[in-house]
């Protein structure tokens, strides 16, 4: 991956260095077509895509293999991974938490209504974009490289791709292969892992190895939130990672369950909002008064007021 400039702004370039020319054309040119065909605040825009054969000598062999190049937009404040470095149980941090939960049940929204399901979601694959809101950024959904989309009137696909396992469902790990159905549930399964991750500020399943997370989650471990952390926040979290996929909540009722805790004034959203546009205003004058820009890229700059 690298960072560019496109028609004289920054993007990224993503180059896709593919072994079997016959595979990777499918699958590469998939992944830089569906992310080129989708266009939502929440989601990383792709601006263009092209695939080409490249021929090189090795060892004396003649090998060929297909490059993919995506362009797409600049996500500057990095991926959500580094974010979840704190707790966010209770006031303003929760409020915040909620808020990009929420931008990222957005995003699925608008591909699940495309028949699109994104098959890997993690905190590595949601990246912020800085903007002007009270939280300084937005989070939007990218890499499509495990996504599927779900033909006619299907509700799944038998799989035996494999995602991330700490934010895979228990039916991906079923020994009976055809129960592991890549479903729009799995992406509100992930989503529930993350919620948990920005809210505890904490890794899932941390020390355990990958075999054994796959052994805990298919035996039926389950991840809580804090008892300190209020009950609805609590109660959509289980909703969202029910072992049973028949009893695991809709998104569109996860959408609506987030913006309901999300107005709650008890959660003091707009308190938060206007202590965050206080704090800017401090921070620039205190800029200001040092003599630095206030068009100054904010994250450039640490200050302790």
């Amino acid at each position: 991956v690298y960072l560019s400039l496109w028609g004289g702004a920054p993007v990224v370039v993503k180059i896709i260095k593919g072994v079997s020319l016959d595979d990777q054309r499918v699958e590469e040119s998939f992944e830089a077509s569906l992310s080129a065909s989708i266009a939502h605040p929440n989601v990383v825009q792709t601006y263009k895509h092209s695939t080409r054969m490249k021929q090189v000598n090795e060892l004396g062999v003649q090998n060929r293999y297909l490059e993919t190049w995506i362009v797409q937009e600049w996500c500057d404040r990095g991926a959500l991974r580094p974010f979840c470095n704190k707790p966010r149980i209770d006031g303003c941090a929760l409020h915040e938490a909620i808020e990009m939960t929420m931008e990222i049940a957005l995003a699925l929204a608008y591909l699940h209504d495309r028949g699109i399901i994104h098959g890997d979601l993690t905190p590595n694959n949601v990246l912020l974009k800085s903007n002007t809101s009270a939280k300084g950024v937005l989070c939007k959904v990218g890499d499509f490289g495990l996504a599927r989309v779900l033909e006619g009137e299907d509700q799944g696909i038998v799989t035996e791709s494999m995602g991330t396992v700490t934010h895979m469902p228990p039916e991906l790990f079923s020994v009976d292969t055809h129960e592991r159905v890549l479903s729009s549930k799995v992406d509100v399964y992930a989503l529930g892992i993350i919620m948990h991750e920005v809210i505890v500020g904490q890794m899932p399943f941390v020390g355990h190895s990958a075999p054994q997370v796959v052994v805990k989650i298919a035996t039926g471990a389950r991840l809580e939130l804090p008892t300190r952390c209020r009950e609805d926040v609590a109660e959509l979290f289980r909703a969202c990672t029910h072992k049973k996929v028949q009893e695991r909540a809709n998104l569109d009722e996860v959408v609506r369950l987030l913006g309901a805790i999300h107005r709650d004034p008890s959660l003091g959203g707009g308190l938060c909002h206007l202590q965050e546009s206080a704090r800017k205003l401090i921070q620039k004058a205190a800029w200001r008064s040092v003599g630095i820009p206030t068009d100054c890229y904010p994250s450039s700059i640490s200050m302790t007021l």
